[in-house]
C-alpha cells in the first residue's frame, strides 16, 4: 500500500525539510500530520480523489488571517511529486479561486443536484455554464516538485490513460494548519515543552 512509503526515514526527512518552508510560506502554519500518498497505475483505472476542498469550516472568513480578504489561509496543503505527474499518468486539475463563489462565501446545498443527490456542492456552482469549464487547471509536476495550495481550492486528482507506457503516479501530501483552526493529530516536541 502507498501509505506504507511512511515507514521510511526518507519520507519523514522531506517532511521535516518543507515543514519549514510551509511555515514561512503560509504565516505560521505548522505541520498537522495530515498526511496521504498516492500511487496511481492508470492501466488499473486507478485514479486520485474525486473533486474536493480540502476543509469546510462553519466561517470560512474565520480560516484566513486575513478573514473576509481570503488571505493568510489557516489550512495549507504541500503536494509533493515523487514520479512525473502528467495528464497522461494523473495529475492534480484545480478550480481558480475568481471562478469560484464558494471559495470565500461558503458553499451552498440545493436538494436539485444534476447527480440525484441532496448535495449540489461547489463544483456546480463554479462549473454552472459551459465556459466556465475553460478555467479548469491542469496542474502537471515534475519528479521532485511540489503544489502547495489553501484548504479552500476545489481540486482533484485525475485518471490517466489506459495504456499508457510511462511511469505510474506517486506522490504525497500533508499539511499544516494554524492551531487556532485545526490542532495537529500529534504534538511536535516543541508543544511538549
Amino acid at each position: 500500500p502507498p501509505t506504507f512509503l511512511l515507514m521510511f526515514d526518507e519520507a519523514w526527512a522531506v517532511i521535516e525539510n518543507f515543514s519549514d518552508i510551509m511555515s514561512r510560506m503560509s504565516g505560521g502554519n505548522r505541520l498537522n500530520f495530515d498526511i496521504l500518498v498516492w500511487r496511481i497505475d492508470p492501466n488499473k483505472d486507478q485514479a486520485g480523489f474525486s473533486p474536493h476542498r480540502d476543509r469546510q469550516p462553519e466561517n470560512v472568513y474565520q480560516s484566513f488571517r486575513g478573514g473576509k480578504s481570503g488571505k493568510g489561509a489557516k489550512y495549507t496543503t504541500m503536494w509533493l511529486a515523487l514520479t512525473d505527474a502528467n495528464e497522461e499518468n494523473s495529475c492534480l486539475y484545480m478550480i481558480p479561486k475568481f471562478v469560484d463563489p464558494g471559495y470565500l462565501e461558503g458553499d451552498e446545498f440545493d436538494e436539485k443536484s444534476p447527480l440525484g443527490t441532496s448535495e449540489v456542492g461547489p463544483i456546480f456552482r463554479c462549473l454552472s455554464t459551459k465556459t466556465k469549464f475553460q478555467h479548469v487547471r491542469c496542474v502537471p509536476a515534475n519528479k521532485g516538485s511540489a503544489v502547495v495550495f489553501t484548504h479552500r481550492t476545489i481540486h482533484w486528482g485525475s485518471a490517466g490513460r489506459k495504456g499508457y507506457e510511462g511511469e505510474e503516479r506517486i506522490a504525497f501530501s500533508f499539511a499544516a494548519s494554524d492551531a487556532s483552526f485545526e490542532t495537529p493529530y500529534l504534538l511536535n516536541s516543541d508543544d511538549i515543552l
